[in-house]
């Protein structure tokens, strides 16, 4: 893994937050705004460079290697299995009672 076990946790913390906080301190507070973690053109999100060059401040502060390998299939992974583990800890947690009530908040 390219990433430090300290900076793995703290992707769904206190580092991860950081980054999100810098972009709404900065005002970009989404596309009805005109910008966020995009500039909008209209409704057409467009890559903004403040957002990469905070980002790059972000990676080196913290000792981040950026990727730029992710397949196609990893983000896909990356995406779907958060979504799949939090159905099962509904499930385990009495929240849902069936995995049909799981699937039908997806498609909902």
């Amino acid at each position: 893994s390219p990433h430090k076990p300290e900076q793995v946790a703290g992707r769904r913390g206190s580092t991860w937050m950081q980054l999100a906080d810098a972009i709404v301190d900065a005002g970009r507070l989404g596309q009805k705004a005109g910008a966020g973690w995009y500039a909008y053109d209209g409704r057409k999100a467009v890559e903004d460079s403040f957002v990469l060059d905070l980002c790059a401040e972000h990676r080196e502060k913290h000792g981040i290697k950026a990727r730029t390998d992710l397949t196609d299939e990893e983000i896909v992974h990356r995406c779907l299995f958060p979504l799949v583990n939090e159905g099962l800890r509904i499930l385990e947690e009495g929240i849902a009672e069936s995995s049909a009530d799981v699937d039908t908040t997806w498609v909902a």
